[in-house]
């Protein structure tokens, strides 16, 4: 008798099918990356709702954004912000509020790229822009994302994700900006980009698909690799994961 396929014995108990799982229906930048990593990590943020223990540096980080947008909105730092982190950073916060940057901002899409509620039952991208100005003398849309740690080279199209949702934000701007701040290197290395709305049509291609693969899924798979070492849900950590 030739051996069974896959090593499955047909006389055996009948093989169990993948358990599937409800389909996100709206993407963000950060989930997208984050299910290239491991579609698994996704479900358990978005389906299973499991709460995430916060690292050190995730704690870290959740402080300086609020601490930057406080001030930002206000001009000043919370009592318990360690104000002197930022003390280089202050400049480049007062410039922003001189130009009237609005904070934390989010903003939701549909499909056809029309404006909607952030839990709108057509939402079908979010984002959350760290810092979002328009200056109606240039007709130039300008965003800031704050970001701790270090640069990766896939932050270059998060840029151009952020510069497209800012035009189709801003209709009346000729072109969109996009500045990274990268808290920890100081305020004198901050890449940007700048993006005219003639290449609009390009830019909504070019994400037209970037989020199928997160929204297509159903099975949530995990996807070892490098990055179990610093997830939260290994399984060396107490967590649901076989892996890690």
């Amino acid at each position: 008798m030739n051996a069974p396929l896959f090593g499955v014995d047909p006389l055996g108990p009948p093989v169990l099918a993948l358990q599937e799982w409800p389909a996100q229906k709206a993407w963000s930048y950060s989930a997208v990356s984050s299910h290239s990593r491991c579609p698994l990590s996704v479900r358990f943020r978005k389906i299973d709702r499991y709460t995430e223990p916060k690292s050190e540096a995730m704690e870290r980080g959740t402080r300086i954004h609020a601490n930057l947008a406080h001030y930002i909105g206000s001009g000043d730092f919370p009592e318990d912000s360690m104000a002197d982190a930022y003390a280089a950073w202050i400049p480049t916060l007062d410039a922003l509020r001189a130009q009237g940057a609005t904070p934390e901002h989010q903003l939701a899409f549909t499909k056809e790229w029309a404006m909607t509620e952030w839990f709108g039952s057509g939402a079908w991208l979010r984002v959350i822009f760290d810092a979002i100005a328009f200056d109606p003398v240039t007709q130039r849309v300008t965003v800031y994302e704050h970001k701790t740690g270090k640069s990766y080279p896939e932050h270059a199209q998060q840029m151009r994700l952020y510069c497209l949702a800012a035009l189709r934000m801003f209709p009346q701007a000729h072109d969109a900006r996009c500045v990274i701040h990268y808290i920890d290197k100081g305020p004198d290395r901050c890449p940007e980009l700048v993006l005219q709305r003639s290449v609009l049509d390009d830019l909504t291609k070019e994400f037209l698909d970037f989020s199928q693969e997160l929204l297509n899924d159903t099975i949530y798979p995990a996807r070892p690799g490098p990055h179990c070492n610093w997830c939260a849900f290994k399984k060396s950590a107490g967590g649901p994961c076989a892996y890690g």
